[in-house]
């Protein structure tokens, strides 16, 4: 991602987040570790008005239980109101697919909004077990799913005071959105859990463009003004000072050397508190911010802030 710069993009730093809307992010799946051949899911359907009736799959359905770093994940997340999204990869470093549902009898209809493509798939829930028959994104004639009720969206810090009393990153999210003057858009953000009383915590990076997205953990380390990543599945070590600057869209962050974007300078508006699943970091990317549709574009801009290049 092009460093970023930062116009009059208005930014209401401590809103309500509204809605958890999937709008969600994607980018290339980065390094070794995922499943990155062709596509080779059930039979392609005609896409249909989706809605959503099914408050039974709600929740997050894992193919593998929680691991270690660099273990297997594959996981779906059904969200209220017809919204989800397909996880898979390895702990630490995933690719994120997102998708609207329906039920129709006893198939769920599954649109992939990135592709346009519609799969249907059979389904059956015994208890905690969900059957998928076929898997359409896990590209599986059949697959169990089992759902993780640990698994529960929620604020990774106390509260927004105790992290701000620090004036430095930790517990909070920092994003850049950039609009394409060739079309489409993009983005990439940090999210910071809270620190320790020495600087230290873990976090995610990601990037993406509203539909797909990639996920990276790390540790980091807070010191002054300077900040040291390690990127965990890829064992890549960075460092770089860091400036953060109020300014009126609110708290800016900015790296001199920043490691996701080929250690060039790139700065970051402040997003709010950190949110999301332990372990997973932020499921609904686009709950970072409301995602209003203008009549010329249904891939806005969100109203945090959004440059075009």
């Amino acid at each position: 991602m092009p460093p970023a710069s930062f116009g009059h993009a208005a930014f209401a730093r401590n809103r309500v987040i509204s809605a958890l809307v999937f709008a969600a992010l994607a980018g290339a799946v980065w390094g070794a570790g995922f499943a990155t051949g062709p596509e080779q899911g059930p039979e392609v359907v005609t896409s249909r008005p989706l809605r959503s009736d099914a408050s039974i799959l709600h929740g997050l359905w894992r193919l593998e239980p929680p691991g270690a770093d660099g273990t297997p994940v594959h996981f779906y997340y059904f969200h209220p109101g017809g919204k989800g999204l397909y996880r898979y990869g390895v702990v630490g470093l995933t690719q994120t697919r997102s998708f609207d549902y329906a039920v129709d009898g006893d198939e769920v209809i599954l649109h992939h909004r990135k592709s346009g493509r519609t799969y249907r798939s059979r389904v059956e829930i015994d208890g905690d077990r969900l059957v998928l028959s076929p898997d359409p994104f896990g590209q599986r004639a059949r697959a169990v799913y089992v759902r993780d009720e640990q698994a529960r969206p929620r604020e990774t810090v106390a509260g927004a005071a105790d992290v701000q009393g620090r004036g430095d990153v930790s517990g909070h999210m920092w994003i850049d959105v950039v609009r394409h003057a060739t079309g489409g858009m993009a983005f990439g953000f940090y999210q910071f859990g809270p620190a320790r009383i020495d600087g230290r915590g873990v976090g995610w990076f990601h990037a993406g463009d509203f539909d797909d997205w990639t996920t990276e953990a790390f540790t980091y380390r807070v010191r002054g003004g300077e900040i040291d990543f390690h990127f965990t599945v890829r064992d890549e070590v960075a460092h770089t000072p860091l400036t953060l600057e109020e300014g009126p869209e609110g708290r800016v962050v900015r790296f001199e050397r920043d490691p996701r974007d080929f250690w060039a300078p790139h700065a970051y508006v402040d997003a709010g508190p950190s949110f999301g699943v332990a372990g997973e970091g932020m499921l609904l990317p686009s709950a970072v911010a409301e995602r209003p549709v203008e009549a010329d574009d249904k891939r806005s801009c969100p109203k945090v802030v959004c440059t075009q290049r």
